[in-house]
């Protein structure tokens, strides 16, 4: 989960972006649920000017985020999983870009069947 930005930030990101320009970056926070629960958010909030053009008020759009960083952390899970069992495979192991030969990425035991450097082998295809 993104840090919880500070009161200095929002500050900032409210003068910087919003007055500046009318709207924000979109932009994470964590609200509380009446139960108490925290849970994230991304926020993106906009000035709204009055009838003189002086601003008079903000909106922001708030949406909740939850599902997306259980799907971020499971992602990044997988990826954890599969980097363990490509780095540490007894095969020789090697990812080639499918239309282009080009090799993506190679194990540690590639390097020694071919007895070659993994930044060499990363230039070449596999023709």
């Amino acid at each position: 989960m993104a840090a919880k930005p500070t009161y200095r930030e929002l500050e900032q990101r409210i003068k910087e972006q919003v007055l500046a320009r009318g709207y924000s970056d979109p932009y994470e926070k964590e609200y509380k649920r009446k139960d108490g629960s925290i849970f994230p958010v991304e926020l993106r909030t906009y000035l709204v000017r009055n009838i003189n053009g002086n601003p008079a008020e903000m909106w922001a759009f708030i949406r909740d985020i939850s599902n997306w960083k259980r799907w971020e952390a499971a992602l990044q899970e997988s990826e954890s999983k599969f980097r363990s069992f490509f780095d540490l495979s007894p095969q020789a192991t090697a990812r080639v870009h499918f239309k282009t030969g080009q090799v993506a990425d190679v194990n540690q035991k590639f390097c020694e069947l071919f007895k070659t450097p993994m930044e060499e082998i990363l230039t070449r295809t596999m023709e």
